[in-house]
């Protein structure tokens, strides 16, 4: 096999690494939400999807992207009633008085489910790259570059 033969094999390699490591990732994001029970649609789980940007045949970045509301769920924030409204709204005033309801606000809570399986993903990730690259250092080539240091002056 020539170098760039082996070259093109290791690239291979590692773009299949990165590959199914990118869809296992995207699995375990729509199970995290499936069990979460966020997004009654399934809007935001069917929005998730992977791309691998390349840069001279050379996989550069690996993104993930979902809509901007799975990080406001993950935080606990969003769009809704406003704070000063709570208290102002003339339909809760009035079911108050009339009727004795409660309209109390039940304040949002954050669901977590991005950044703890985020980082547990992409230290995975470099556990994998790293065993790729450690796999590469054989013991022949270590004693090829062992010589050719010349550590015995």
């Amino acid at each position: 096999m020539t170098p760039d033969q082996a070259q093109l094999h290791e690239r291979i390699q590692v773009r299949g690494i990165i590959s199914g490591w990118l869809n296992l990732f995207i699995t375990k994001l729509r199970r995290e939400l499936r069990l979460k029970n966020i997004s009654a649609t399934g809007a935001l789980e069917r929005g998730i999807v992977g791309q691998m940007l390349q840069n001279g045949g050379n996989i550069s970045e690996v993104l993930t992207k979902f809509a901007m509301y799975g990080r406001f769920v993950d935080m606990g924030v969003g769009k809704g009633v406003k704070a000063y409204e709570r208290y102002t709204n003339n339909q809760n005033r009035i079911g108050a008085e009339r009727y004795g309801a409660r309209v109390d606000h039940e304040p949002r809570r954050a669901k977590k489910w991005l950044n703890r399986r985020k980082m547990a993903e992409v230290y995975r990730l470099r556990e994998l790259l790293a065993e790729k690259i450690a796999g590469q250092l054989t013991a022949e080539n270590m004693l090829g570059v062992l010589t050719e240091m010349n550590l015995h002056p």
